[in-house]
């Protein structure tokens, strides 16, 4: 495999997530956070595209206000909103589209995040193998484990699961399935299957 350098830049501000867009090719998604010296954060969502001159040019950038400093920030499938969760426990989520910023308060500092296929709810958690589950009103979704007696619950906590807790590195949400293409028919008229990825 060969590569070549077409362009690069520099980051104004400290990159946190840096993605290709999900439809075009040519444009990148840049999310960077911006600390002032009286200590304000602000993410500042800069969109980039590949010119034919091969050069990187900016074409839009978006300012989100957040209380403190950010933990996690994860893009929804089709990258129209972005989600970013704070050293404080708070989780804001902005819709491109209609150019609002949710936010409320989680039960925990969530450092891992996944979406859902479907763009319409998401999963934080922490290393401590703490999850919650949302929808994009930033609704908590109450959750239990199949086959045991325990009620519902705002945090499902997974360390009682385990003698020597390990930390829980990665979340992770199935993609769509083409209903043409031959799978496991445990799974085909299930929702969707949530790994959790522990160290």
């Amino acid at each position: 495999i060969k590569f070549e350098l077409l362009c690069y830049l520099r980051t104004e501000f400290d990159p946190l997530c840096i993605t290709f867009n999900a439809k075009q090719e040519n444009v990148i998604h840049s999310i960077e956070q911006k600390v002032s010296r009286k200590g304000e954060v602000t993410i500042e969502w800069q969109t980039y595209q590949v010119s034919q001159q091969d050069k990187l040019q900016r074409i839009e950038v978006i300012s989100i206000p957040l209380p403190t400093h950010t933990s996690c920030a994860k893009f929804s499938p089709n990258q129209d909103m972005l989600l970013l969760c704070c050293i404080d426990g708070s989780i804001t989520l902005h819709d491109h589209t209609k150019g609002t910023n949710t936010s409320t308060k989680a039960g925990f500092i969530a450092t891992l995040a996944s979406w859902h296929s479907d763009g319409f709810i998401f999963t934080i958690g922490n290393e401590r193998g703490q999850c919650q589950h949302y929808d994009i009103s930033l609704s908590c979704i109450k959750s239990q484990i199949l086959n045991e007696e325990s009620t519902q619950t705002a945090v499902l906590d997974m360390s009682s699961y385990f003698k020597s807790q390990p930390p829980l590195i990665n979340i992770s949400w199935s993609k769509k399935v083409d209903n043409e293409i031959g799978y496991n028919d445990r799974y085909k008229n299930r929702d969707s299957i949530l790994l959790l990825y522990f160290e």
